[in-house]
């Protein structure tokens, strides 16, 4: 829904937007092989800060601490503890 005019997601259903900045694609197999599709733009690996070009598919092994959790450029992602409020989060901006 999020990228409703690129017709290379409509028929996704291994992976998953969470939120509108989150691309999460579950690793299913024992192996930990795992294919994923990156809509257009800049994502960068939450985790790792690793950064992909979308518009085009990929293809990692994921161990069972990792998986591909991809943040959309240009999103502002609070991180860190709970606080008492917003000015005491902790964020980063993916750019």
């Amino acid at each position: 829904m999020e990228f409703d005019r690129d017709p290379a997601v409509r028929y996704l259903d291994m992976q998953y937007m969470l939120g509108e900045s989150l691309l999460v694609a579950p690793v299913f197999r024992e192996d930990g092989e795992v294919e994923y599709y990156l809509p257009e733009g800049t994502w960068t690996h939450l985790l790792t800060g690793e950064t992909k070009e979308g518009g085009r598919w990929h293809r990692d092994v994921c161990d069972y601490f990792t998986l591909p959790l991809y943040v959309r450029e240009n999103t502002l992602l609070p991180i860190g503890p709970a606080t008492n409020g917003p000015t005491m989060t902790m964020s980063r901006t993916w750019s």
